[in-house]
């Protein structure tokens, strides 16, 4: 079980090594939000912005992960982080957000827009310069980015 999804988030990341290769992230900018919005609506035009794209009810079972993004963007300066879900929370995972002082930048129109979750895509200066599907990947990513935004 545990190759195969190392398998099938290597191949995202593969799938996605060509838009990392143009200067900007259209393609994950342009995904639409149920109130009409984009990704790249949540995308600061300067700096360093984090997009992290989850379901509801995974946000809590991330292995803390999420808290420690959370924590990366209230220590960080000219760091930006959105949390965009891939449908609307239920009653309980909006007062668990709240709860968490997390604040939700939007929800995906259609889920099959993303390719996974949980992802973060890290934008700087509006281009798309990173990404990283999976836990494990996003631990090792929040590691590469806490040592270049907390000096």
């Amino acid at each position: 079980m545990r190759t195969a999804n190392r398998l099938r988030a290597a191949a995202i990341c593969l799938a996605y090594a060509a838009l990392l290769s143009c200067s900007s992230g259209d393609g994950v900018s342009e995904i639409r939000l149920i109130d009409g919005r984009t990704i790249g609506d949540a995308v600061s035009v300067e700096g360093i912005s984090v997009v992290l794209v989850y379901s509801p009810d995974s946000c809590f079972s991330c292995a803390g992960i999420l808290g420690r993004w959370v924590q990366l963007d209230r220590e960080a300066t000219g760091l930006q982080l959105a949390l965009i879900l891939t449908s609307e929370p239920d009653e309980r995972e909006k007062r668990d957000l709240a709860l968490r002082r997390v604040p939700v930048a939007g929800v995906v129109l259609n889920p099959d827009d993303v390719p996974a979750d949980p992802v973060a895509y890290v934008f700087e200066d509006l281009a798309l310069t990173d990404l990283a599907v999976g836990l494990n990947n996003q631990a090792s990513l929040l590691r590469d980015l806490s040592s270049r935004v907390l000096r």
